[in-house]
């Protein structure tokens, strides 16, 4: 079972794989599945880094936009290969994600996703990130 597993407004799981102390980082396996009218893209990949700073601020910032204190909240892979930004409007609530690999030979992956999503998708984002336990 992965450490992480969102199913709206697209299906994302991470599963951590390595914990490096020098950088406080996470190697995470990720798989993203993203809905379209005739399918889904899917994306999956086993050595995505995260600094632990990082993901610490994406859900301090996902708890102020659910208490109404910050208008966004954004994760970004080391090399940012997977981006993940929630961003308030007004009323409106905006999720995108982009995957991004460089051409390393077999060729060069550039995916979007972006939706307006529920304020309540919010708290059910943030548990989804606060699922990972802790540790560093």
């Amino acid at each position: 079972m992965p450490d992480v597993v969102v199913d709206k407004p697209v299906a994302i799981a991470l599963d951590l794989a390595e914990f490096d102390e020098c950088l406080p980082s996470l190697r995470m396996s990720v798989r993203v599945d993203m809905p379209h009218s005739t399918g889904i893209v899917s994306y999956q990949a086993d050595s995505i880094w995260f600094q632990c700073s990082d993901w610490d601020t994406f859900l301090l910032n996902l708890n102020g936009i659910e208490s109404g204190n910050e208008d966004r909240a954004s994760l970004s892979s080391m090399s940012n290969e997977l981006m993940i930004k929630i961003e308030v409007d007004g009323m409106k609530v905006k999720f995108d994600l982009h995957i991004k690999e460089p051409d390393t030979g077999m060729g060069e992956i550039d995916v979007k996703f972006g939706a307006e999503i529920d304020r309540d998708v919010i708290a059910h984002l943030k548990g989804a990130y606060m699922g990972l336990a802790k540790f560093w």
